[in-house]
């Protein structure tokens, strides 16, 4: 049985709270997997959302899986560390609608939705919770059909 001091549950709100769960992603030791409602910089502002990417790409061991219901992407960042260790996959809507963000990292389950004024945040950190949550995301992942990047700078589609 696990003791209650291994889990912890943090809760945010607004735009810091999207910012810092964002910093926090950065403590990610292999692969962050996103199922993604859409871009960073769609809910935080450009700036940010560049610096995060410079970020993410200075850590050359970690990879970024996205999962998403969108066809296509345009180019949306000059970071090219940040476009070559990511790698997005189309899910059907019909087969998963992502409504809610959720990022799972490490020991860590963060869930999301920023489509409303009040942006509630909540992350998990227990080491079962994220190992399961890892299996279904890559049980989705094989599924789900591979974007091809189009350039260095983000852009990507649908393989027909």
């Amino acid at each position: 049985m696990m003791s209650e001091s291994t889990s912890k549950i943090y809760h945010y709100r607004g735009k810091e709270g999207l910012k810092q769960v964002t910093w926090n992603s950065l403590a990610t030791k292999d692969i962050l997997r996103i199922y993604e409602i859409d871009l960073m910089h769609a809910f935080l502002d450009y700036e940010f959302s560049e610096k995060m990417r410079l970020e993410f790409g200075l850590r050359k061991y970690m990879k970024v899986h996205q999962l998403t219901n969108k066809l296509k992407f345009a180019d949306y960042t000059k970071i090219k560390s940040h476009v070559a260790q990511w790698t997005v996959k189309h899910i059907r809507k019909n087969e998963l609608a992502i409504i809610f963000e959720i990022m799972i990292y490490n020991d860590v389950v963060c869930m999301y939705e920023f489509q409303r004024k009040d942006v509630f945040i909540v992350e998990i950190h227990n080491q079962r919770l994220a190992d399961m949550q890892k299996q279904i995301f890559d049980i989705v992942w094989k599924q789900a059909m591979p974007m091809r990047k189009l350039s260095e700078f983000g852009a990507a589609e649908v393989i027909p």
